[in-house]
């Protein structure tokens, strides 16, 4: 019977030793599960946002001002939780050294932090005034008018390069 208690002991301190290890495991696993929802979530919200985005542009849709309000909304939404997913890969990558889907997850918390600082107010004007004619869309062909309109000797002004080449010159001497 001592021999079956000591056994019974022995296994018990035996997995005393290594649950910190099986728990810390565990928790790691948690958070590259949170990091895989999280993605397929932002990966979701990013591909709405291009398809319609891209079928505006194109003129093919119209611009609607509560889709774009909507969309910035998605990406606020989705980054409320992500500091703190962030601070539970920080543990696990001190705890492992290698999270799955770590980089991916840090590159797209950046890019909706870019998102969401997008002025939606302003750009809805945007569209109502282009919408109204108020706003003459800048193109390519625009772009090449102002430039020749000012002439190399008005750029240089705009610029400043016609002082950095007097600066340089007396340098020179």
């Amino acid at each position: 019977m001592k021999d079956q208690m000591d056994f019974a002991t022995e296994l018990e301190e035996e997995r005393e030793a290594w649950k910190p290890d099986h728990d810390a495991a565990m928790a790691c696993y948690d958070v590259e599960d949170m990091i895989l929802r999280g993605l397929a979530l932002f990966f979701g919200i990013r591909r709405a946002d291009e398809s319609w985005s891209k079928k505006v542009q194109a003129g093919t849709l119209q611009f609607d001002q509560k889709r774009a309000q909507s969309i910035h909304a998605q990406y606020e939404w989705w980054l409320g939780p992500c500091d703190g997913v962030l601070s539970a890969l920080a543990k696990a990558e001190r705890a492992f050294k290698q999270v799955d889907n770590a980089e991916v997850f840090r590159r797209c918390v950046n890019l909706a932090r870019r998102l969401v600082l997008i002025d939606v107010d302003g750009l809805i004007e945007s569209h109502e005034q282009i919408g109204r004619g108020k706003i003459e869309p800048i193109t390519e062909e625009g772009l090449r008018w102002r430039s020749n309109s000012i002439g190399h000797k008005g750029l240089n002004k705009i610029s400043g390069r016609s002082q950095i080449r007097k600066s340089a010159k007396r340098l020179a001497r």
